[in-house]
């Protein structure tokens, strides 16, 4: 086979990929629809971890690398969270002010909360895991927390 019929293999599967990643986040807005209506919380780690295994137990019997379909999942995980509702990331821990100013100023719009130990790490989490991100006026005004 030459690189350009290789390369088609590839195409061709990547418009598998697509459709298929396609089904998935339409499942995933049912789901979204379905945690609105019972007033769940969209971010879910008790699936998530078994999301994880299953198709870790998968990489390992087609004989490709886990971690790095771990670390391709994450990102499916969450795509799929992002169109399930608001996603927020807030300094401290469950039960802190900032998780409670979250989930009232979101509150009705299907919340995925991240709960991030310091300000530096909000803005990162921000980045990578959330939307938006919630932090302490004080923090804001008075910059970087020092431990």
């Amino acid at each position: 086979m030459s690189l350009e019929d290789l390369r088609k293999d590839i195409d061709d599967i990547d418009t598998r990929v697509v459709k298929l990643l396609a089904e998935r986040e339409r499942a995933a807005r049912k789901i979204g629809a379905l945690k609105r209506k019972g007033n769940r919380q969209v971010h879910d780690a008790a699936r998530e971890n078994k999301v994880i295994e299953h198709i870790r137990q998968l990489a390992v019997k087609e004989d490709i690398n886990p971690e790095n379909v771990e670390r391709l999942y994450q990102m499916v995980m969450a795509a799929s969270r992002s169109v399930q509702g608001t996603e927020v990331a807030f300094q401290g821990q469950d039960g802190a002010y900032s998780q409670e100013a979250a989930l009232d100023f979101f509150a009705g719009k299907g919340l995925a909360h991240y709960t991030v130990s310091t300000a530096v790490a909000n803005r990162q989490g921000l980045k990578f895991y959330a939307g938006h991100g919630l932090e302490p006026l004080q923090t804001v005004l008075l910059g970087r927390v020092q431990r």
